[in-house]
């Protein structure tokens, strides 16, 4: 869950601050994004086998399910407005 993501994260980067400060800047900064990748390949395999539960199958085949895609959601179209609006506001300020 997110606190083991928290403390992996936490514990790479202590680890990878071991370097020596040149070493660091040259390279060892890539080497916590290079670790990630057979994460991402991990979770996305898990996404893809885990079968979704009976309850929400009989859902979606009864069209009870709306679509789940961040850009369709009320909220999300609300809260960008208000984002860009904010926005446009700090720009008219200055």
């Amino acid at each position: 869950g997110s606190p083991v993501g928290t403390l992996m994260s936490s514990g790479g980067i202590a680890l990878v601050l071991l370097l020596p400060p040149a070493s660091f800047d040259a390279w060892g900064w890539r080497l916590p994004f290079l670790a990630a990748f057979p994460l991402v390949l991990i979770a996305l395999y898990i996404r893809l086998k885990v079968e979704e539960s009976p309850i929400f199958k009989e859902m979606v085949k009864l069209e009870q399910i709306t679509s789940t895609y961040v850009s369709d959601a009320s909220w999300f179209k609300r809260d960008a407005a208000g984002a860009a609006r904010t926005s446009e506001d700090d720009q008219n300020t200055e």
